[in-house]
């Protein structure tokens, strides 16, 4: 089942008067969604604004901005570092299991997306969005 099946599904079926649904997911135009978006089952908000518009549901879309410390990525000994590769790669053990130069390229994307604070970290902008579907 497609996404725009199980919210339909959802809305029509499932949800209450007046209930509603959120969806947090990150942006299209954020750093986690670029480095992911080969990835051909990778959902962002846009894909769920564009559903529910396409569905005349009611929603609202908060859009909002953190920081994520990427800084221990580039730490080989680094427990946060390899859960860090592990967690934007998609796979368990990451640094362990795949090859050289993926890891590079790996680590080269967040070098190139990330920025240096005051305090010598480096830090990427996340960017993600809250979608609210309405059933009223």
């Amino acid at each position: 089942m497609d996404i725009e099946e199980t919210l339909r599904d959802c809305v029509k079926n499932r949800l209450a008067d007046y209930g509603l649904i959120l969806c947090v997911l990150n942006s299209s135009n954020s750093s986690l969604f670029r480095f992911s978006r080969p990835r051909t089952d990778y959902t962002c908000s846009d894909t769920i604004k564009s559903i529910t518009s396409k569905n005349g549901w009611r929603s609202e879309c908060f859009d909002f901005c953190y920081y994520i410390d990427v800084t221990e990525l580039f730490d080989q000994s680094s427990v946060k570092g390899n859960l860090l590769h592990d967690f934007f790669s998609d796979t368990k053990n990451h640094r362990a299991t795949s090859d050289k130069s993926q890891l590079e390229l790996t680590e080269k994307y967040w070098l190139n997306n990330s920025e240096v604070d005051d305090d010598g970290k480096k830090q990427v902008i996340g960017q993600s969005s809250a979608v609210i579907i309405y059933k009223s």
